[in-house]
């Protein structure tokens, strides 16, 4: 593998921003933010970008879950590129622990045998 070259050293870590649209979708917002700190950053890396519906950490995170995902993602990419940044996702998949809110009350996806755990 050849080396990463990156502009300086500084990396902005995977924030959950919760700004997306209800349904993952990259947003305005979500744009505009990447483009304000990929200005001052080597890396970017967006937080929290959830591979399945039923694995999603809380509503307004970012899906990579759907083919219908690619086009927000990669104007996302770009956005961040365009400050000489490298551009990184953090994917994330929050199996008991899915809120359900976020994953629309569908059943969680957990290993075989686990609970998930009920209110005390």
């Amino acid at each position: 593998m050849d080396k990463l070259n990156l502009k300086n050293r500084f990396v902005l870590p995977p924030l959950d921003m919760r700004m997306a649209l209800f349904d993952g979708t990259v947003s305005l917002n979500d744009l505009e933010f990447h483009r304000q700190r990929s200005q001052s950053v080597g890396m970017d890396v967006v937080g929290s970008a959830f591979i399945s519906t039923e694995g999603n950490t809380a509503l307004g995170s970012i899906s990579i879950s759907r083919d219908e995902d690619v086009e927000g993602l990669s104007k996302l990419a770009k956005v961040i590129q365009r400050n000489h940044a490298k551009a990184i996702i953090q994917l994330v998949h929050a199996g008991r622990l899915a809120s359900p809110q976020a994953i629309f009350e569908k059943k969680h996806l957990l290993p075989a045998r686990l609970q998930i755990p009920g209110p005390s």
